[in-house]
């Protein structure tokens, strides 16, 4: 992985308010028959789902574990890394980026008409009002995520049956990210 440093500097009325740094990459995504090129080498993923969780503190992970976490994978030579049922931090993001792993970042969307989810024996997975909820978990998603190189596929949602609605969903990602299949 290849990062450079980005400094961004907010004024207003000529007088600087803010000043942030941060590490970018540089990446393209092709998609040729089956196979996977990035920045026009073909690519084969190696990888696992991740839950951010440990034994000791549970869903409150620490930047160091979250480092850690990303050292593990690719100590057990993995390269791919699947954010299951919801978006990573940004600490495990920039790990990913500066040891050269590559991300799909999911939205926190799970189960819509699964059956593991019996709310949705309830309610009508293809209805509109859902709609703006879907979308915006996603827009979430990569507005977080977007600069960050090793994000490599935007997961819309986990284990959810398809309905149009989720058409319509990947049509706004498209429009926010068109260089990350979804």
């Amino acid at each position: 992985p290849f990062l450079y440093k980005l400094q961004t500097e907010l004024f207003v009325n000529k007088n600087k308010k803010q000043t942030n740094e941060q590490k970018i990459g540089f990446r393209q995504i092709v998609i040729k028959g089956n196979q996977f090129f990035v920045n026009g080498k073909a690519i084969k993923l190696h990888g696992v789902n991740r839950h951010s969780v440990h034994p000791l503190t549970g869903r409150s992970i620490s930047p160091t574990l979250d480092r850690k976490d990303a050292e593990l994978f690719k100590a057990a030579n993995c390269n791919y890394i699947r954010t299951s049922h919801y978006p990573p931090s940004e600490e495990f993001l920039n790990a990913a980026d500066e040891l050269g792993l590559f991300v799909e970042s999911e939205a926190s969307l799970t189960w819509i008409q699964h059956h593991a989810s019996p709310i949705w024996k309830l309610w009508n997975y293809t209805d509109e009002k859902f709609l703006p909820f879907m979308v915006r978990a996603n827009m979430d998603n990569i507005a977080a995520g977007r600069n960050h190189p090793s994000i490599i596929i935007w997961s819309l949602g986990n284990e959810s049956r398809w309905s149009p609605l989720w058409e319509k969903v990947k049509n706004v990602v498209k429009e926010m990210d068109p260089t990350r299949p979804t």
